[in-house]
Parts: structure tokens; C-alpha cells; sequence
């Protein structure tokens, strides 16, 4: 993986180029009158916390009587007003612009509202391109965000650059935001991209599309468009070669970097076999053996090429980071082996909560399973999950 030093500096230009300071300039000027803060939370709570210390006023409000977050928020900024249990459109008045939480629908009445007299209805990751100075690697998809962001992560720090990871995960976005960052590697949802429009990454993943959320945005369609809107605002598009969906939005991207466990790639991250033994690959090169990965299946197989394929334009080292891949043992809740007893694993998986992430997690185990899933539909099909589930069960 050969560095590319000017991308780093040329992409620091980029982003203190004549767009952003426009933009910037023009969200001075709206904080006149003050910004509508919509849903607190950690994200709301991290827009409040980096306006304010900008000097800009604020006003939140909040459908709930005792949002996460409120107590510690009135502590640290107790000027600010809230208003509880109420989204009522008349809180627009005097307002420049809104800001939604990501866990709030886009077209939620306010947000409509606001829209129709002319106010930006923007997000937390909108504030942060304004904001940012240093590359944005960012990553999408139905599964395997978190992973790939803190691997992608690590691999930057091996590097012995500083890149802090969030976002979706972890810190909100506008915590990240130091001057003394090198790069940025953020998890970005569906939701969050409704209200993003400004991010430009260095360079984006896509990792997989599968049926979620679809309770939200109502077609898997639209849901897919807004994994590509992100896609599409990158210099360079990691794709998920083994997804049809996805790798049809590496077709329409001028710099695809595809990455696949299914086929070995000419030009990619695959997987290949080498007497017998799967290795990772770049350009059919082997470069680690994946049995040498602290993280087992698949899955993880794919996860650890796409943060390999997501950083490879601020590698210098790929010995270095290979090493990361040897050690790095995953986040908790993802297929995390937790006990054994009398010959039984227990893994935990509860933060895979829809049908794609349940059948990558049963692909990558073996023997007879004990499948224990519960929770909410989100109107998903489970039909792909009992086919591919056929044969792997004792019981659910």
C-alpha cells in the first residue's frame, strides 16, 4: 500500500477551501438570531456544547420530559433554554435554523415546517464539515460500521497519525474536532445523512445494504440512496464487492476500491487461498494469513479488508499495519465470546439488530447453534434469515 503524502496536505486544502469558508461565513451570519436545537441526546447535547462556545445562541427543545443527557447539560450550560415535551412548530419563530437529531425523522412536522419557510434543517455531521481541517474517512453500510470505523482507526494511529473515531459511534462528531487532528474516521448512519449535504471524505465505505430501518425510510431504495449520497461525495469509494447493491455504486464512482471474501480480486481486497490457507490480499498479493486475525468469521474477514482498503491513501507502513490486525480483538457485543460452559459457547451478539448482521454472525460460527433474538421488527423480511439459518440451528 503506497502512501500518497500529498492527498493529506491536498485534502487539508480542500478543506479550507472558498466552499467551506462560504458556507462558515454564512452560518455566522444566521446566528443572529439563534439555532433550534431539535432532540437532545448525546448528539444534541455536542451541537449546544460547540455553538455556544462559538458564541452562538441556542434554544432546544425536546418531545421527552427527562431526555438523556439533560442534567449534565443544564450543568455545563445553564444560560441555555430548553423546552420539554414539546416539538410545537411555533419554537421556529426567531429561529435561523434547525438542527435535528439523528434519531429524529426528516420529515418530522417541524422539519417540514421549517422547510417551508425557508429555514436549513441541517445535522450534526453538516456542522462538522464546516468545521473540519483535516481528512474525513468515513464509513456506511447496514453492518460492521463500528468495527471497520475503530480498525480503520487504529490502522491511522499505527501510522502515527492522529485520528480520532465517532460519529454514529462513540463521541458525536463536533467532539472529535481538534487542530491537532491528522485525519478523521467517522461512522455515519442513514439517518445522519438526511441532514448532511457538505461532507466531502477523502475517502468512503460502503460495507453492505441489507433491509433495516426500513420502518424509517420506507423502501429499501431509499435507504440505499442515502449510503450512496455519501459514497458519491468521496474522492475514493470502498465497496463492498460481494453486495450487488453496492458493488452497482462502485460502477458509478471514477475511483472504486472493491473489496470481496467471495473471489479473489486482480484489483482490490479480497480473500485468497494459498496452499490451503485463506491469506487477505491486495491485488491477489497476500498479505496476512486470516487465521492470524484475533477476530473470527467472514464478516470480519470482510471487515478487516475494508478498513485496510479505506486507509490505504495515508498508509506508509504496511508492516505496521498488519500488526494492528493481528491484535485487534473487536468491540463488545459483536460476536464477543463471552463464556464456556460444559462444552457450551455463549457469544454475544445483541448489537446485531437486523437480518443482515444475525446471518453474518451464524455464517461465521460453526458447530450446532442455540440462536436466542428478540427485539423490534423494524419491518424487515425474516424470510432470508430462516433459509440461511436452515441447516445451522438446533434451536431458536
Amino acid at each position: 500500500m503506497a502512501a500518497k503524502a500529498p492527498t493529506l496536505r491536498s485534502s487539508r486544502r480542500r478543506r479550507s477551501g472558498l466552499r467551506f469558508e462560504r458556507k462558515e461565513s454564512a452560518v455566522r451570519n444566521a446566528a443572529a438570531k439563534h439555532s433550534l436545537i431539535v432532540g437532545l441526546g448525546a448528539t444534541g447535547a455536542a451541537v449546544a456544547r460547540y455553538l455556544t462556545a462559538r458564541g452562538e445562541r441556542v434554544r432546544i427543545i425536546d418531545s421527552r420530559a427527562d431526555p438523556p443527557g439533560l442534567r449534565e447539560l443544564r450543568a455545563a450550560l445553564p444560560g441555555v433554554a430548553v423546552s420539554l415535551e414539546t416539538l410545537d412548530p411555533r419554537w421556529l419563530d426567531g429561529a435561523s435554523r434547525v438542527l435535528l437529531s439523528p434519531g429524529l425523522p426528516y420529515d418530522l412536522p417541524l422539519a417540514v415546517e421549517a422547510r417551508r419557510r425557508g429555514l436549513a434543517v441541517i445535522g450534526d455531521i453538516e456542522l462538522f464539515a464546516y468545521a473540519a481541517r483535516a481528512p474525513v474517512l468515513a464509513v456506511t453500510g447496514s453492518n460492521g460500521k463500528s468495527t471497520v470505523t475503530t480498525l480503520a482507526s487504529k490502522l491511522l494511529e499505527s501510522q502515527r497519525l492522529r485520528a480520532p473515531a465517532g460519529g454514529n459511534l462513540g463521541p458525536p462528531a463536533l467532539d472529535l474536532l481538534n487542530d491537532d487532528a491528522d485525519a478523521y474516521v467517522l461512522e455515519i448512519s442513514s439517518f445522519q445523512m438526511e441532514t448532511t449535504d457538505s461532507l466531502a471524505p477523502l475517502a468512503a465505505a460502503v460495507l453492505n445494504v441489507s433491509a433495516d430501518h426500513l420502518d424509517r425510510h420506507g423502501t429499501l431504495e431509499l435507504y440505499a440512496e442515502l449510503k450512496e449520497k455519501l459514497l458519491q461525495a468521496a474522492e475514493h469509494a470502498v465497496v463492498n464487492a460481494d453486495d450487488p447493491l453496492v458493488a452497482a455504486m462502485g460502477a458509478r464512482h471514477a475511483r472504486a476500491v472493491p473489496f470481496s471474501v467471495r473471489k479473489e480480486l486482480a484489483q482490490g481486497y479480497s480473500v485468497v487461498t494459498t496452499e490451503g490457507e485463506r491469506w487477505l490480499a491486495r491485488n491477489r498479493e497476500p498479505l496476512l494469513r486470516s487465521s492470524e486475525l484475533k477476530i473470527s468469521g467472514t464478516h470480519n474477514e470482510a471487515n478487516a479488508l475494508a478498513a485496510l482498503a479505506l486507509t490505504e491513501t495515508l498508509t506508509t507502513s504496511t508492516d505496521a499495519a498488519l500488526d494492528v490486525l493481528r491484535t485487534f480483538t473487536g468491540l463488545p457485543h459483536r460476536c464477543q465470546h463471552v463464556a464456556e460452559r460444559k462444552g457450551v459457547a455463549y457469544v454475544d451478539d445483541s448489537k446485531g439488530t437486523n437480518v443482515g448482521a444475525t446471518l453474518a454472525a451464524l455464517n461465521g460460527l460453526s458447530g450446532p447453534l442455540v440462536l436466542i433474538a428478540g427485539g423490534l421488527s423494524k419491518n424487515q423480511d425474516f424470510g432470508p434469515l430462516a433459509a440461511g439459518a436452515r441447516g445451522k440451528l438446533r434451536a431458536a
